[in-house]
Parts: C-alpha cells; sequence; structure tokens
C-alpha cells in the first residue's frame, strides 16, 4: 500500500476541503492501520490487542487541522489487519454517538480501502468477532452503516505469499458482507485512489411522481428522477476583512442605484422602474405576470405517451437536455408489470416513445419537455426503465457546418485491416476493466479547484499548480500511453497508410496591418496543402461572414483588440473599452498574474492616445503659404 498513500492522500485531502466547500456540518473520521505507532480505545483498554492501529482524526467536522494532518501522514511499518481497523472505526463511532445522539441520522458510511495484503492476525473465535451476537455485524447493522469496499489490486510486484493473503482475507471479507449492508469496487492501480470521494453526494429523489398516461386509456404509475446531473462549480461571495472579531461573519449588503444616462445626478427610484423588451426602436413593457401566463398550463404535472418512432429517427445529437429515468412505483400493483411489457417491447423492436413530459410547475405554468423515452431493460442493479431524453425544438437545431470537403472516398480492404488493428490497440478495456468508465471516473478539473482550495486554506500565497503536476489531468485528461503499449505502432501504421499533410492552423483574426503599414508576421493567408500539392480552394465556406472581425477589446488578447478597433476606425470604442478591460484584469488577478497583461494595456493605451494628440496637432498645423501676402 505504500506506492498508493499520495494517491489516498490527495483524495482524502480533496474529500475533507470538499466538505469545508459544501457539506459544513458533516462529520470525518480517518483510521489508519499498519501504522509505526498504536493510538486507539481498544488498545488502551488492552495493550495487546489493536496494535498498529493509529486513530488519525476523531469523528468530526473538518477543519484545517484536518487538512493539515492529512497531507503530512507518514507510511507505517506496523502490522494490522482490516478486521482491528473496522472494529477500532466501530467502537469510535459509538462512543461518538454516546455523546452526540444526533450522530444516530443516517446515512453512516465506513469506507475500506485495502489492498488485503496483510493477513488477519488472529482467527481463533474470528467467526464470532465477525458475525456472532456481539459481533461486527451486529454492530454494523444496529447503527445503520453502510460499509463500503475498496480493494486494491496488489499489483504486478506482488508475492505469492501476499496473493495468498489476499485470498485468505477475502474469503472472511465476504462473509462479512453477507451480513451487512455494503457497497464494493474496486482500485485496479494506485491512481484509481484518486477517484475515492465525489464532490458531493446528493440523494436523488423523485421529481416526478404521478401516471404514465397511454392515451387517457390507461395508467402506469411510475417516477422519475434526473439520471444525470452536471456538478457545478461553487460560485464565489464578496467579503469583507475589515472586521477583526473572532465572530465576524466578513459578509456584506450590496444595494444598487439607478441613474438616467443624461443625468447621472437624479436617481430612479425602484417602483419606477419596469421591465421591457427592445422591439426595434421602442420598448415594449412586460411584466413576469404575464411572461408566466405565456406559458404552459397543463394544470398539474404530467407524462404522457404521444406515440411510438424507429429508435434510429432519433439519434444521440439530438438529445439537447440532461436526462431523466422513469421507474415503476412499487405502492401500485401491475405498475413494474405493465412498464416492464412496454419496455421490453421497445427494445425488441428497436423503438422509442415519444412522450410530453411536464416534470414541475413553476407558479402555475409547467416546464414542459417533448422526450424521446429509450428502454433501458433490467440488470442486477436497477429493473426495467424509460430513459427520458428532452428532444429539441427546431429553433434548437443548428445547420449542418458548410465546410468544403472532399467527396466521399472509400477506402481500402488493407486500410480498413490497418484501422481494426489500431482500435483493438486502443481499446480501453482490454486490461479486463474500462478505462474513465463515467460511474468511477470525478471530474479533473472540479478535483483541481478543490486541491487549490484546500492550499490556499492553509497557505493563501500557495501558486496555481500547472496542469502538468496534476495528478487528476494526468490520468484522465491526457493520453495514457503506458496503459496501450501496441498503441503507439498501431497509430504509427495507420499514419503511414495515410500521409495526409497538416493544414496551417487557422488564424483567429483576419491579417491586420501593423502600425507600420506592413502585415503582422504569422497572419498572413497561406495555401493550403492536401496530398503534397497546393490547393486553391478556401478551408470554409467562401459565402460565410467572416468571423474575424473584432467586436470589442477581451481580456484574453485585449492589446491585439484594441489595435484591431484602431485600425478599422473605431477609436472612440477602442479608447473606452481598453480602460475598463484593464480594471477588469487587475480586479480578477490571481497572485498579480493579469498584472503584465495590464501594464501592456497602460502602455498600448498611453503609445496610441501619444499617437492620436500628434495626429491632432499636425491637423491644425497652419501652413506657410495660408499667410502668403498678409501683413
Amino acid at each position: 500500500m505504500h506506492k498508493a498513500i499520495p494517491y489516498a492522500q490527495k483524495s482524502l485531502t480533496n474529500f475533507i476541503s470538499s466538505r469545508m466547500l459544501v457539506r459544513q456540518s458533516e462529520e470525518v473520521g480517518l483510521i489508519m492501520y499498519g501504522t509505526t505507532g498504536t493510538k486507539n480505545r481498544l488498545n488502551d483498554s488492552d495493550p495487546d490487542d489493536y496494535a498498529f492501529v493509529t486513530v488519525v482524526e476523531e469523528l468530526r467536522c473538518p477543519d484545517l487541522s484536518a487538512l493539515i494532518t492529512v497531507a503530512t501522514m507518514p507510511a507505517g511499518q506496523g502490522h494490522a489487519d482490516w478486521v482491528d481497523a473496522l472494529m477500532v472505526a466501530a467502537d469510535a463511532f459509538i462512543s461518538a454517538k454516546a455523546e452526540r445522539p444526533m450522530l444516530a441520522k443516517p446515512p453512516v458510511r465506513f469506507v475500506l480501502v485495502s489492498d488485503l495484503a496483510s493477513r488477519i492476525g488472529k482467527v481463533e473465535n474470528l467467526e464470532d468477532v465477525l458475525s456472532g451476537p456481539q459481533s461486527l455485524t451486529t454492530a454494523l447493522n444496529e447503527h445503520k452503516v453502510t460499509l463500503e469496499v475498496v480493494l486494491l489490486d496488489l499489483g504486478p510486484q506482488a508475492d505469492d505469499a501476499a496473493h495468498a493473503n489476499r485470498l485468505f482475507n477475502l474469503q472472511w471479507l465476504e462473509k462479512l458482507l453477507e451480513g451487512v449492508k455494503h457497497e464494493q469496487r474496486s482500485a485496479h492501480e494506485p491512481a484509481d485512489l484518486l477517484h475515492l470521494f465525489r464532490f458531493k453526494d446528493v440523494a436523488n429523489i423523485a421529481q416526478y411522481s404521478g401516471p404514465l398516461s397511454l392515451g387517457g386509456l390507461m395508467n402506469i404509475r411510475v417516477k422519475a428522477a434526473k439520471k444525470v446531473h452536471s456538478e457545478q462549480f461553487p460560485s464565489t461571495t464578496s467579503y469583507s476583512e475589515q472586521s477583526n472579531r473572532p465572530d465576524a461573519t466578513h459578509s456584506v449588503q450590496r444595494q444598487y442605484e439607478y441613474k438616467l444616462p443624461s443625468n447621472a445626478d437624479e436617481e430612479v427610484p425602484v417602483e419606477q422602474l419596469k421591465r421591457g423588451f427592445r422591439y426595434g426602436s421602442q420598448i415594449v413593457p412586460m411584466d413576469e405576470g404575464d411572461r408566466v401566463h405565456l406559458g404552459y398550463f397543463p394544470g398539474e404535472k404530467a407524462l404522457e405517451l404521444m406515440g411510438f418512432v424507429e429508435a434510429a429517427r432519433v439519434p444521440a445529437h439530438r438529445y439537447i437536455e440532461q436526462a431523466w429515468v422513469a421507474l415503476a412505483d412499487k405502492d401500485f400493483d401491475q405498475s413494474g408489470r405493465a412498464l416492464a411489457a412496454l419496455v421490453q417491447a421497445l427494445d425488441r423492436l428497436g423503438y422509442a416513445a415519444i412522450l410530453r413530459f411536464v416534470p414541475r410547475l413553476l407558479k402555475g405554468a409547467g416546464s414542459v419537455h417533448i422526450c424521446a423515452g429509450t428502454p433501458l431493460p433490467a440488470t442486477d442493479s436497477h429493473p426495467d426503465a424509460l430513459l427520458l431524453q428532452p428532444l429539441p425544438f427546431r429553433e434548437d437545431i443548428r445547420d449542418e457546418a458548410q465546410f468544403t470537403t472532399f467527396s466521399g472516398q472509400d477506402p481500402r480492404l488493407s486500410d480498413l485491416d490497418a484501422v481494426d488493428l489500431l482500435i483493438d490497440a486502443m481499446d480501453m478495456t482490454s486490461s479486463g476493466y474500462e478505462r474513465l468508465r463515467p460511474e468511477d471516473t470525478l471530474d479533473p478539473l472540479l478535483q483541481r479547484f478543490v486541491g487549490h482550495m484546500a492550499a490556499l486554506a492553509i497557505d493563501r500565497d500557495t501558486p496555481v499548480p500547472p496542469p502538468s503536476e496534476d495528478p487528476w489531468v494526468s490520468t484522465v485528461l491526457e493520453q495514457r500511453w503506458d496503459a496501450m503499449p501496441a498503441a503507439q505502432g498501431a497509430l504509427a501504421a495507420v499514419a503511414e497508410r495515410f500521409p495526409v499533410a497538416s493544414a496551417p492552423a487557422a488564424t483567429k483574426r483576419a491579417v491586420e496591418p501593423a502600425a507600420n503599414g506592413e502585415a503582422r508576421p504569422g497572419n498572413e493567408a497561406q495555401p493550403m496543402a492536401v496530398d503534397g500539392a497546393i490547393a486553391d480552394s478556401l478551408v470554409f465556406d467562401p459565402l460565410a461572414a467572416p468571423a474575424s472581425r473584432v467586436e470589442a477589446v477581451g481580456t484574453s488578447a485585449p492589446v491585439e483588440d484594441f489595435e484591431a478597433l484602431l485600425q478599422h476606425g473605431q477609436a472612440d470604442k477602442a479608447f473606452r473599452e481598453l480602460p475598463v478591460v484593464v480594471f477588469t484584469l487587475v480586479d480578477t488577478s490571481i497572485a498579480g498574474r493579469n498584472y503584465d497583461k495590464a501594464m501592456r494595456c497602460v502602455s498600448a493605451l498611453r503609445g496610441a492616445s501619444v499617437k492620436a494628440e500628434e495626429s491632432k496637432k499636425e491637423e491644425v498645423k497652419p501652413e506657410e503659404d495660408d499667410f502668403a501676402g498678409m501683413d
């Protein structure tokens, strides 16, 4: 396990950090077994038992000290086993619950992470310890504890003794799991421990509970809940550090003042403000009540069958929003059988149901969707169900991109063979498990954010680590050639069969003259090379409007945007917007990273101002001939 400890530390650090962000009242404890020393209540009672098991963090709401403890915990050299660790965990929880009865509220989870290479030390009376009247099983069930087991593979360097110990431990672990509520997962390599804990656990409650109406003649009682929902990053809040009181919340109140552009000294009362839409040259008012009444009023939530289509007529790219899943309501007889018949028939015939779905009512108006109901046949983890995918309307669909391209070309049989070998070589399930399986893979950017929050909480001057040093980025977003040893050879073979020349990178902006009238280097239009020849055809549709025109000064390349606006005769706009961007860069800068860009903006603004001033002087300078013949 020693090689896995750095990954476990990062995972635990992010877990504690996420709880401090979104679950401040959730209590967390940490116990390690196989440590060099011993620290637990059971060992205090009997020094011969439960040695080398350490309660690293007592069960409590985590804070900065917990972050520091986890980040600095060392690898141990003692011998202990998973049974001792679980017994110590159960004792610690029961003791804490006796002091704080509110801990009885579920859910309560014990997470055991181990490779099971350390053999159980005491096998006498082990049956009674695991499943007897005063056993671990009884304690876990009595206190409604869910045991989550994460088994780490031993790895290629493990010897026969380690494998034998693991097999022995697995036999006893299976006996324990037979009697308790549990979940079991595998970590095939140490880096998989990075994905132990989600950012937050959200109870997936039914947001629709009612009938699936079939033409008004038959109702199947179902419950529908979100199948997938994008996790959002926490948002920042404004605060003040002026107060030094220990109980200060540092929160601030925001107030708005509304004024007329023509008279900045006159304040417009809030009650005189109205909402409206710009409609040509006028503004048409519309209050919020009218907007609500423009919605759909079904009277109640609804899920109604409208018909069936071949599933192939609803391609996956037509699915516009996040999916729902509808399951039969177990409280109603025959609903399960009726929904199962519908799901299995759709699956067998290759059809999808089209349904009108109103999952919720907003001030009486319904949030209505036209959904494709695709079948989800029953598995070990769920019964027959319908996957509800909201479909787009015509306004939501974009036309096919208009690119000039080659006409259809049929590959040779040898070409197909080469690509077949590439697919086999890059098969992400060839190792016996699926890499990047969504159910096992955390969002690397969200984890990167949470980890940096923990570092900032400990040291406010901590710089943002480069992506190349982030284990979540390197294991999820970057190519893992070590997991596919034959891939590069197969790729080389395909590249040799299809010698496609690289096209020049598309430029962000059109070619613009520099201040001295010469073209800027790197922006010249280049002909496109195809198979060694020069192609005169354009990459994009020539009738398409140019997308390279600069419309405003942005924060990504403000100096270039500023100069482009000047070149296009929009000096007033350029001089008005660049100072605003300077303040934005400074205000949003983290650890001064935007200061250099802001200084370049100031320098460009000053230089352009000087040139503009000189240009004005030259325009008003009188010519000598204008005064000829005058006294």
